[in-house]
């Protein structure tokens, strides 16, 4: 028997007897649950589920253990780090003493792992963590070496050989299917990815700039420090609304070419009225149509084309979007499109 253990009984906390025992009162009908934190060296118990009215409950324990070891460097010298050891319902961490040496108390379950989290001066070294490391009772000593990672550094530029900044640079094996770094280029276009380990890679670029597209599944061999990845640059339709208070606003664009496909782009306009749409046919004309729930403003254009420019559109008043628009109101050529369901 365990003594001194907290039950918890949905609001109500009960204190176990030297004997373990405990009981309560005046409870609803089962089923229902209670949590159990009993003193050391015993593992926590929550969610037991009680079912039977009036039998005794029998909650088993389970004893914890100490996981204890040691982190090298991957020179074999002592390293820091946050050590980690999780499992089922258990997760408990510390970290290293001065000579590399750790001490996981009150570690408990059948399926421990334990990993490490290093400090960013650490991973600028290029050092990675190993694996993550089984652990049972019977374990003994466990020692965690580092391993020496390298860095694929380089630039992201225009076709005019400009830096492009803020873009998303991410970086995956070859045959994997997600990306394992990634990161975001700096104000000049650099940018170092890593540590990662040696060997070839495949390295994608989402562009975060108007006029600029992405580049994908670019081979590179780890380490690299002078990539170059030219963003290429893509179409767009340049959209700005001349208003006030334009939050909330939708930009509605669909193509008018014939035989094309229908189907209306919606999306916010910014708070600077301004938006761009990207992934457009240079040889197309669209139309566009402004407008924002419960107001009667709006703006319509059509036989839009992306090689004009920036297309500039004041607001009107006199939609209702209680019904339908008014198309005969419009001094404009409608295009065969779905703006008139608006």
């Amino acid at each position: 028997s365990i003594g001194g253990a907290t039950v918890t009984v949905g609001a109500r906390a009960l204190r176990a007897d030297a004997d373990g025992r405990f009981r309560a009162e005046g409870l609803s009908r089962s089923p229902f649950f209670l949590d159990v934190s009993p003193p050391p060296p015993y593992a926590p118990r929550e969610n037991v589920l009680v079912e039977g009215d009036g039998d005794e409950v029998v909650v088993r324990l389970a004893r914890t253990w100490r996981v204890q070891g040691r982190v090298l460097a991957p020179d074999g010298s002592s390293a820091q780090a946050v050590v980690q050891a999780h499992g089922l319902r258990c997760d408990v961490s510390a970290t290293t003493a001065a000579d590399g040496r750790f001490d996981l108390r009150g570690v408990h379950g059948d399926r421990v792992s334990v990993t490490l989290h290093l400090a960013r001066a650490d991973r600028e070294r290029g050092w990675m963590p190993p694996p993550r490391a089984r652990v049972t009772s019977e374990s003994g000593e466990v020692v965690l070496r580092l391993r020496q990672g390298v860095f694929v550094e380089g630039i992201l530029v225009d076709p005019a050989g400009d830096p492009v900044p803020h873009a998303e640079v991410r970086l995956r094996g070859e045959g994997r299917r997600y990306a394992k770094e990634r990161l975001v280029a700096r104000d000049g276009g650099r940018f170092r990815i890593g540590p990662i380990e040696p060997g070839a890679w495949k390295l994608s670029v989402k562009s975060r700039t108007d006029g600029l597209g992405d580049a994908k599944d670019r081979s590179v061999a780890a380490p690299a420090s002078d990539v170059r990845i030219v963003l290429p640059r893509i179409p767009v339709l340049r959209v700005r609304v001349i208003g006030d208070d334009l939050g909330d606003f939708q930009v509605n664009l669909v193509r008018a070419s014939e035989g094309a496909d229908e189907r209306t782009r919606s999306r916010a306009l910014r708070r600077d009225g301004t938006f761009v749409f990207d992934a457009v046919d240079p040889d197309a004309t669209y139309a566009l149509f402004v407008h924002r729930a419960e107001d009667d403003r709006f703006s319509l254009a059509t036989d839009v084309s992306p090689t004009e420019g920036e297309v500039v559109l004041a607001l009107r008043t006199g939609l209702d979007l209680g019904g339908r628009l008014d198309l005969a109101s419009l001094d404009v050529p409608l295009v065969r499109a779905s703006t008139d369901s608006y």
